[in-house]
């Protein structure tokens, strides 16, 4: 995983980031390995992050936009990813 992010104030970033994923064992099937069967992938897309002033360290929300590329045995496009966290 990697992110380069700007504050543009206080409660909000935006940046880019992305990650990359390689599979390392083949996949099994009843048992058996199936050759040639590895995946891999590398992301990149924007994203930002707001965490508002009034609920800071209980409230986070970011959302992502990532590109997947150059995949292998695996789909490719758009992973588009909304979280929000809420600290009791």
């Amino acid at each position: 995983d990697y992110s380069i992010d700007y504050a543009i104030n206080d409660s909000l970033k935006a940046g880019i980031g992305g990650y990359y994923y390689q599979q390392v064992n083949d996949d099994r099937f009843n048992g058996t390995s199936v050759p040639n069967s590895q995946g891999r992938v590398w992301a990149a897309g924007p994203g930002v992050e707001y965490v508002p002033a009034k609920y800071e360290g209980r409230l986070f929300i970011s959302f992502r936009s990532q590109l997947e590329m150059d995949a292998r045995n695996r789909p490719e496009g758009w992973t588009n990813w909304l979280r929000a966290v809420w600290v009791f």
